[in-house]
């Protein structure tokens, strides 16, 4: 059996808050910016995992940022979303790329290997 942490299925809630924390973009940080990834190759050892653990630790969050690492479903509750002021309220491709708000940080990666593998064409990941 494998017990989870309630924030594996539910890091947010449908409150405002959480929706504003999830979707506002953050145009101070630039877009594009570096986060901290899966690791590329296999972790076969405890060893392994510690080592990427350790690392994981000692990346600097932003004030804003929210780490899904250990999230298995992303319930993204949007009712609210209109309110939310600085934002055109779109949730694209651009918006994803961009990596300036939580939603986009945690959907990235399915969208760049979904570049990378060709579903999605005429892209560059960034």
């Amino acid at each position: 059996m494998l017990i989870l942490q309630p924030t594996a299925f539910a890091p947010t809630s449908w409150e405002f808050a959480d929706q504003e924390r999830l979707f506002k973009p953050h145009s101070e940080t630039p877009a594009g910016k570096d986060v901290f990834e899966q690791p590329l190759g296999e972790l076969k050892t405890c060893k392994d995992i510690f080592n990427w653990l350790e690392k994981k630790e000692k990346h600097k969050l932003e004030d804003w940022e929210m780490d899904f690492s250990s999230t298995y479903i992303l319930q993204a509750f949007d009712d609210d979303i209109s309110k939310i002021s600085g934002w055109n309220h779109k949730r694209d491709l651009d918006y994803i790329l961009a990596r300036q708000s939580n939603y986009a940080r945690a959907i990235y990666p399915a969208i760049a290997h979904a570049i990378k593998a060709g579903v999605i064409t005429g892209l560059d990941p960034r």
